[in-house]
This record gives C-alpha cells, structure tokens and sequence, in this order.
C-alpha cells in the first residue's frame, strides 16, 4: 500500500516537472485576418481571438513579407473590441516581425477583435500573416499559462491600376469552366 501511494506521488511529480512545474489554463485561438489590397494603399490586418477565457495578458510576433508591407502602426481600439482598455507596447524587432504584448486589467472573453495592424502596401504579391512566439496567461493568481492556437491569414496586394474585383472575378470564372467541363464529362445516365 505504501509502494502504490509512493509511486503515485513520484509519477505526479514527474508529470508536473515535465509539464514546467506550472498548470495550464483554457486555450485561445489568434486568428490573421486575411485582406486585399492594392499596391501604395494602407492595410489593415485584423488578429481576432476565438475562445477567450480570463485571459488577461498576450504576447506574439505577427510575421510579415518586408519586400510586400511596410509595418506603421496598432490602431487604437473600437468599442467592442475584446482588448479595449488593455495596454499595449508594440515594435518591430526586425523587419518582417512585429512584436506585441498586451496586458488587460479586466479579462478577456469571447471572440472577436483583439488588435489591428497598420501597414503600408511597398510591393506586390502574397505575404503570408504568421502569428508566433504567442504565449498568453489568464487572470488567475499567479497567472496560469494558456494554450495559444494559431491560424495564419495573409496579405495579396494587387498591381497599382488593377481593379482588386477581377481577382475575384477571374477566381470565380476558373471555378465555373471546372464545373462546366466535370459536367460534360460526365458519364451519361442509360
């Protein structure tokens, strides 16, 4: 009986000492927006959460192409953005990667809009939105690690001059002669 309840404590610690000797709070989701644009124009890349519990702080990279964007500002929070209210320092640490932390005195919930990233379109092409190095914490005390999900958007900035609809319209247009021609070479029914 004693080797059992040893055995159990020396699995428990191991497990905590393997786990970082911290528990683990809810997960979240960040979310990059994906967004067109056109060539000299401003973007604006939304990251939204999913799944917010009590989370009270974040911090993360969001990487970028630097040939394609140009990083220039967070915009300040809009009402019913999930991180209102939050304090926020951000700076790009080389080019290509925006490094932000945000800290919130109320937790965060739900989902919806967490922070909007300003950049200017210098280039042309598709530059993919990465978020990184995301770690975020609840509220708890001592605050809790949360399991950060990550899902990449992108940025495609149109030639200066090509109307940004006949990307769309040219997508939409290649998806119909497929359906067209799965249609006529369909086996016929006898």
């Amino acid at each position: 009986m004693k080797t059992s309840g040893i055995r159990l404590i020396l699995i428990a610690a191991t497990a905590l000492l393997l786990a970082g000797g911290r528990a683990q709070a809810a997960s979240v989701t960040l979310v990059a927006g994906d967004v067109l644009a056109g060539s000299g124009s401003e973007v604006v890349v939304p990251v939204t959460a999913e799944g917010a519990q009590k989370m009270g702080a974040l911090m993360m990279d969001l990487t970028y192409d630097p040939t394609i964007l140009q990083a220039k500002e967070i915009e300040e929070f809009q009402d019913g953005d999930l991180a209102a209210g939050a304090s926020v320092e951000a700076n790009v640490i080389e080019p290509g990667r925006w490094r932000v932390a945000l800290a919130r005195s109320e937790p965060i919930e739900g989902k919806g809009a967490l922070l909007r990233f300003r950049f200017q379109a210098i280039g042309t092409g598709r530059s993919s939105m990465a978020i990184e190095k995301a770690q975020a914490w609840d509220q708890s005390t001592p605050p809790l690690d949360m399991l950060v999900k990550l899902q990449p958007g992108s940025v495609v900035v149109a030639a200066a001059g090509r109307p940004l609809w006949l990307y769309g319209a040219i997508g939409a247009g290649a998806v119909m002669i497929l359906l067209i021609v799965a249609r006529v070479l369909r086996p016929k029914k006898q």
